[in-house]
């Protein structure tokens, strides 16, 4: 039986780690969209 407070730690892990993903890939979006318009 996990522990509460480790799935606790587990979803709140998850959801930083799929907001720095968001953000790389936002940020690789304007990358190429910088190296298009030039």
């Amino acid at each position: 039986m996990a522990k509460p407070e480790l799935v606790r730690h587990d979803a709140f892990y998850m959801k930083e780690l799929n907001d720095m993903i968001d953000i790389k890939r936002d940020y690789d979006f304007w990358q190429a969209r910088r190296y298009l318009a030039v």
